[in-house]
């Protein structure tokens, strides 16, 4: 049973970093400023291609992506001038599914009832974004009154079985 903790650095508005299946480093961002990055590997520095995605005034990720075809579990990124050594998640491929992705925030009276309904319809996989530990309060409606949520056990089948990837979104 696993639940993916993304790759965090607050200090650059930075979500997470991870390695595709199209052998490319990604880094997600919330941010409306614009880092000069670079991928550190062997002596060599190797810049990133920057997608920015208006979404709003206030809001405008940045994606920054890098091909490179070999693999390291910990990098360093050269962020502004300052090395950063940073883990890198890898996350189940998924191809030629049809998926569902969504983000939750203390829904386990009903997530189960969810999966159910949409795997009834041949719906293969499930990507799950946790919010249960945001401190940030966009909606007034939340399933659980308790607020004891424990997602990981609840749908630790689903989870062993390949059929949800669950992810902690506390953002």
């Amino acid at each position: 049973m696993q639940m993916y903790i993304p790759i965090n650095l607050k200090e650059y508005g930075i979500y997470d970093v991870v390695y595709n299946d199209s052998n490319e480093y990604i880094i997600l961002t919330d941010n409306n400023t614009l880092y000069e990055i670079k991928l550190v590997i062997d002596g060599n520095n190797i810049d990133f291609i920057q997608y920015t995605y208006p979404l709003s005034l206030e809001r405008n990720p940045i994606i920054y992506a890098c091909k490179y075809s070999k693999f390291n579990s910990i990098i360093s990124l050269l962020i502004n001038d300052k090395v950063v050594r940073v883990n890198v998640n890898v996350y189940p491929s998924v191809e030629n599914e049809i998926i569902i992705s969504t983000m939750v925030r203390f829904e386990d009276d009903y997530i189960i009832q969810f999966i159910q309904y949409y795997l009834s319809f041949g719906i293969k996989r499930f990507i799950i974004y946790d919010n249960s530990q945001s401190q940030i309060h966009y909606y007034r409606y939340e399933s659980s009154l308790n607020k004891n949520t424990n997602l990981p056990l609840l749908l630790k089948e689903y989870i062993d079985n390949g059929i949800v990837v669950l992810i902690n979104w506390p953002f």
